[in-house]
Formats: structure tokens, C-alpha cells, sequence
């Protein structure tokens, strides 16, 4: 704001001339400045009373920058993300505190996002693999680009526990016996059956996902054997089989 005239050099370089009589006014000018030191001249004339020139200063809003986020959580469990959760690599050269805005929300769960970017997000029961949503950030005066969240839902990790079988046969007749069917937390994944301890009255081996076990010829009584499931992570858990071996139903 001026009264009469005045003129203002920014780095030799004028950008306000104004030598016009009159009442006081104001002119606005949109400056381009690099971040530094900038050397700034002033003249200005009063043709009568009292001379008197004021700038105001306003910087240029610079829009916030989102950056992409990755996390991870087991299936049917719930991933939490308290504040500043996404937010905390993203940026404002302004210092501006930001919030957040849903753009795209997740396909394959439940999502509760936060303006100060804690969220907490439920897969769908049975779902595991790539979820995500969209969003960007604001300063208040301006939005910033959109970012990417990557979800990733992970299988459990399940843990085997072998549970001991009690089964029966006639003597000098071989019997499979399906260990695994009675087993806890074997999921889908493969496991490896071995044989720990072999019985004294007879042979096993293994056959694909079971046991056959032979007693020998002429044993009756009752014989055991242990053995041992191992999952992918190579977690493991033992069990014993008990054997009954009765004689053979000899008809009169």
C-alpha cells in the first residue's frame, strides 16, 4: 500500500513502479522466488503530507506430497494403525498440518480411516492376498496426489499337533491307519510323516499320507509305534498309535 509513488527492486530486478499522485492504493504482484537470500531496494515519493509505504508478504501454498504405504496382517485378524499411521512419510514444505481423505476404499474387507491417519482394516473371513485403498492428504487449502495403501493378508500359520490314534486289527493282517485324520492345525498346507519309534511286534512304513503297520506272524497283543508331523515352517509335533492285534475269528 502506497501514497503517492513508489518502486521496489527484488534482485535488481523491478517489480513494482508506481509513481502515480494520488490517494493511497494497493498493488499485487505474483512473485517466483528461489529459497535464499534476496536483496530488495525501495523508493518512494509523498508529494504533500506524510510519505508512507507497507508491504505484506504472503507465501505461495505448495500442495502436500503422499507417499505409498505397505503393511501386512494375518488372515481373520485385525490390522491397527494408530496416528500418524499413513501419514508418517508423507510431507508438506509449508509445514501445513495435514489430513487425511478416502479416495478408494479396500475390496475385500472393512476399513475405518482416520483424518489423522491411524486406520484399522478386517479382511473378509477366508480372504488372503493383496487388499488395499486410496487416498490422498490435505493442508486445508490444497489436496495432494494420491496414494497407494498395500494390504497384505497373509495365511495362517498354523501349528501341528499330533494327537495319539487307538486302533485294532487281526493278527497277521496289515492295517493303514490314517494318523493325520484326527490332527489339529494342519491347515492346507503340506506336512512330512515320520516314523520316530518303531514297533516290537511288527513293521510300519508309510504310504503316501498314512501308516500301514503288519504285525508279525503269530504276534496277538498290543504293540505301538510313534510318529511325527513337521509343517513348511518346520514346526512339529510327535504321537503314539496302540495297536490291538486279536486273534483271527476261526470258525468250528
Amino acid at each position: 500500500m502506497m501514497d503517492d509513488g513508489a518502486a521496489l527492486w527484488i534482485d535488481d530486478r523491478l517489480v513494482i513502479d508506481e509513481w502515480k499522485q494520488g490517494a493511497s492504493r494497493e498493488v499485487t504482484v505474483d512473485l517466483e522466488l528461489k529459497k535464499g537470500e534476496h536483496e530488495l531496494k525501495v523508493e518512494y515519493y509523498e508529494a504533500s503530507g506524510t510519505a508512507r509505504v507497507r508491504f505484506w508478504w504472503e507465501r505461495k501454498n505448495e500442495a502436500p506430497v503422499a507417499m505409498d504405504d505397505e503393511y501386512s496382517v494375518d488372515m481373520e485378524a485385525e490390522l491397527v494403525i494408530d496416528a500418524p499411521g499413513v501419514l508418517e512419510n508423507d510431507s508438506d514444505v509449508d509445514g501445513d498440518s495435514l489430513s487425511v481423505i478416502l479416495v478408494t476404499n479396500v475390496a475385500n474387507g472393512s476399513l475405518t480411516l482416520n483424518g489423522n491417519g491411524s486406520f484399522a482394516y478386517k479382511p473378509q473371513i477366508g480372504f488372503m492376498g493383496i487388499d488395499g485403498f486410496e487416498y490422498c492428504t490435505t493442508d486445508g487449502l490444497e489436496e495432494s496426489n494420491v496414494a497407494k495403501v498395500k494390504i497384505v493378508v497373509e495365511p495362517l500359520n498354523y501349528i501341528p499337533e499330533a494327537v495319539d490314534d487307538t486302533v485294532s486289527t487281526e493278527e497277521e493282517t496289515p492295517l493303514v491307519i490314517d494318523v493325520l485324520g484326527n490332527d489339529l492345525g494342519l491347515g492346507d498346507t503340506p506336512v512330512a510323516l515320520t516314523i520316530t519309534s518303531q514297533p516290537e511286534n511288527g513293521i510300519v512304513e508309510i504310504i503316501e499320507d498314512q501308516i500301514q503297520y503288519t504285525p508279525n506272524e503269530d504276534f496277538i497283543g498290543v504293540d505301538t509305534f510313534s510318529y511325527t508331523v513337521t509343517d513348511a515352517d518346520d514346526e512339529s509335533s510327535s504321537a503314539v498309535v496302540t495297536i490291538t492285534v486279536i486273534p483271527k475269528n476261526i470258525e468250528p
